[in-house]
């Protein structure tokens, strides 16, 4: 093989690594600060700073709305607190039904899914689920 033909091999390969590298260093970088962004808001006082920045309060409105906002963000946390519950209630409701279906060996292999699969803050594409109702015993 002849050297340029080898330098050029080498150098297309160190920059193909390099775009792989920066590609996964970037995209795990992002889902990270989502995720964080997403938690702080969830926790009310992310809520505050994000309306905050769209307000954008002259500075003898800041405090008046800073109170506001705070009083409103306890709902958003309180919202979002429901809404795990009734998530959790639900995967445990249908957790109980597979159960009476489903093989030992089946249902730990799906216990095992639901448990390791990935989970991606925001809401998910397409339209919400349907409302969730208790089971009757």
């Amino acid at each position: 093989m002849k050297k340029t033909t080898r330098t050029t091999l080498m150098l297309s390969s160190v920059l193909i690594l390099g775009i792989i590298i920066g590609f996964v260093g970037a995209s795990s970088w992002l889902h990270y600060n989502q995720k964080k962004r997403f938690t702080h808001f969830r926790k009310g006082e992310g809520f505050v700073v994000e309306m905050e920045k769209m307000i954008d309060p002259l500075p003898e409105q800041r405090d008046e709305i800073h109170e506001i906002l705070l009083r409103h963000s306890l709902w958003v946390k309180q919202f979002s607190e429901e809404q795990r519950a009734i998530l959790q209630r639900s995967i445990d409701s249908l957790d109980a039904e597979l159960a009476h279906v489903l093989t030992p060996e089946q249902m730990r292999r799906f216990q095992e899914k639901v448990k390791n699969q990935p989970r991606r803050p925001g809401p998910p594409p397409g339209p919400p689920p349907p409302p969730f109702e208790e089971p009757h015993p």
